[in-house]
Order: C-alpha cells, then structure tokens, then sequence
C-alpha cells in the first residue's frame, strides 16, 4: 500500500512540475503541450491509437520470432 502511495504521489507531483513549467515558461503548445492537452488528445484519439498498438505489437512479435529462427538456424548451422 506505502509503495502504490509514494508512486502516486510521486506521479502527481511529476505531472505537477510538468504543468508549472508550461504556464511559466509559456512555450507553445506544439513545443511542449500541457497534461491536460496530452490527456485530451490520447483520449480523442483511443480508437487510432489502438489500431496502431495492435499493429506495432504484432510486428514486434514477428520480429521476434523471425530473429529467433534465424538466431537458431544461425547457431545450428556454425555448430
């Protein structure tokens, strides 16, 4: 429970620190955007987001597996 409490905290008091130096340093939103806008935009966007997560999981999974097959070709075939 103490763990999940210094985490949140630690989270809230990042996200913080990223709000204050928005406002006080008054860069464009296209430099560095605020939580609220980043917030926004990822909540705006789920279904395109989702799309490309299944898309880059699977071919981080292809990747994976063609490496390893040829990792283990590789091996066999300098054994």
């Amino acid at each position: 429970m103490i763990r999940l409490m210094r985490f949140a905290a630690v989270s809230a008091s990042l996200i913080l620190l990223w709000h204050l130096l928005v406002v006080m340093t008054g860069l464009p939103p296209f430099i560095l955007p605020g939580p609220m806008r980043v917030a926004a935009a990822l909540t705006g966007n789920i279904e395109l987001i989702g799309h490309h997560a299944l898309v880059t999981i699977a071919e981080v999974l292809l990747g994976l597996g063609l490496g390893s097959l040829l990792g283990a070709m590789t091996a066999i075939g300098l054994a």
